[in-house]
């Protein structure tokens, strides 16, 4: 079976697509752990279609037990690109830089950068990444699922970004 399943996926990431799969399966059966494990060391090798140079996609698991909204996937996202910035010393340090900047300089750097003409699409190529998005049966009843598909969708048409939703499709159809 997850020699079939491999097979379907390369297949599904060495073509132009405009939608995204959804892996279903029971709880504990090891949808997570094949992801992680077998098909995402696979993933790093495939090259990403009508790229200028052999660009290889680059996996990312984002598990949504618990989102309250898109805007945490997208932070989700970020750091999951940016692991840096997931270490609490860099936080500290981050904050304590902009506190002096704007006590020194009497310049709120935030507003700079909210001001800048850059998007995250700026900064994230979306078009290189696979993004797994996990346990969305089990996001928080706050994010609606509409909300999610249509974040999802977005990603797909718009960013030509790889999807796969990873999920126990009994409980996420109740």
């Amino acid at each position: 079976m997850t020699e079939d399943l491999t097979k379907r996926i390369t297949q599904f990431l060495e073509i132009d697509t405009n939608y995204a799969v959804i892996i279903s399966g029971d709880y504990g059966i090891g949808k997570t752990f094949y992801f992680k494990n077998k098909l995402f060391p696979i993933v790093r090798d495939i090259n990403v279609p009508n790229s200028e140079k052999e660009e290889k996609y680059r996996p990312i698991l984002i598990s949504l037990f618990g989102i309250k909204n898109v805007e945490e996937i997208q932070k989700q996202i970020f750091l999951e690109l940016f692991p840096l910035l997931k270490n609490k010393g860099v936080k500290i340090a981050s904050d304590i830089g902009k506190s002096l900047l704007k006590v020194f300089s009497g310049v709120d750097i935030e507003q700079y950068v909210n001001d800048a003409d850059t998007s995250e699409s700026d900064i994230i190529n979306y078009n290189k990444l696979l993004l797994c998005f996990d346990d969305i049966d089990r996001k928080s009843d706050d994010l609606q699922i509409k909300e999610l598909f249509g974040f999802i969708n977005n990603l797909v048409e718009n960013s030509n970004t790889k999807v796969i939703i990873i999920a126990n499709e009994d409980v996420l159809r109740k």
